[in-house]
């Protein structure tokens, strides 16, 4: 595919994405890019700027629940963020988000509208919600919860502490069989693996 038609399929997806916001009253928030303070989740590298300007955001989180606590609304952010150390098949150091909060939706009703979004880019496909201990059972053949740390570590051919091992579980030997013929929505995460 040429530069050209790229672009202009960039621009159309990007088109949609906005007016699908519109459609359901959710107002476009810009953030600026640079940043006072780093994000403080740990996983999550930032790029600074020379002569101690700030940060570039690695995520419009922080900018829209500020807003959201001073009555802002439902909202959402469509731009670019930057990560340090993300270069790779999957990643690159800068790269188009977009997030989105709303107020009084049930957690199904944010599901259906996520799915929906989705739906924009890859067409619509059925929705399979699978909870995070159903995966590990029917992928791996554990209850992740009550594995021993000496099963976990012998799954992964590892020595690495619990939380290490199934998060590798989830990631290497799970992720990659979901979603196969339907959208998978994989739910209730443990706490570990919550980053803000």
């Amino acid at each position: 595919m040429s530069r050209a038609l790229i672009l202009k399929d960039r621009a159309r997806m990007l088109a949609e994405a906005r007016g699908f916001f519109a459609a359901r009253n959710v107002l476009e928030i810009d953030c600026g890019a640079l940043v006072r303070c780093p994000s403080i989740d740990s996983n999550v590298e930032c790029i600074g700027v020379d002569q101690d300007q700030g940060f570039l955001h690695t995520s419009p989180e922080y900018a829209l629940k500020r807003l959201l606590s001073e009555g802002i609304g439902d909202c959402y952010f469509l731009g670019h963020v930057y990560r340090k150390g993300e270069l790779g098949q999957l990643h690159n150091p800068e790269f188009t988000m977009v997030e989105w909060y709303r107020l009084n939706i049930s957690f199904a009703a944010m599901i259906q509208e996520t799915c929906e979004f989705l739906f924009l880019f890859f067409g619509e496909k059925p929705i399979r919600i699978l909870g995070y201990r159903e995966a590990f059972e029917t992928y791996v053949g554990i209850d992740y919860s009550e594995a021993s740390l000496s099963q976990l570590q012998k799954l992964t051919n590892s020595n690495w502490p619990r939380d290490t091992c199934i998060y590798y579980l989830i990631t290497h030997q799970i992720e990659h069989k979901l979603g196969q013929e339907e959208l998978t929505v994989l739910t209730d995460f443990p706490p570990h693996e919550a980053a803000l």
